[in-house]
């Protein structure tokens, strides 16, 4: 364990990550967003019901919740936890 080196690991994981990143499409919802307006009551309802801002914070909580459950994982697996 003494000839262990974490910077001889982190370019093996970036290059990992990176060609994971890669392979994902860009958007899923991208044939779908030209569709959305051509809805005619949708302003009237983003008046009422903020659906842009709602995104926003189901996106963010949603950022969050994955980044504490992953701490989870990866703490239980170095048996911190």
């Amino acid at each position: 364990m003494d000839n262990f080196n974490i910077n001889g690991i982190l370019p093996f994981f970036s290059i990992l990550f990176g060609f994971l990143i890669n392979i994902l499409p860009s958007s899923p919802f991208q044939a779908y967003l030209g569709q959305l307006a051509e809805i005619p009551w949708l302003n009237y309802l983003n008046w009422f019901f903020p659906v842009g801002e709602c995104i926003v914070v189901m996106q963010t909580w949603l950022i969050c919740y994955g980044t504490i459950l992953t701490y989870k994982v990866v703490m239980r697996y170095i048996k911190i936890l």
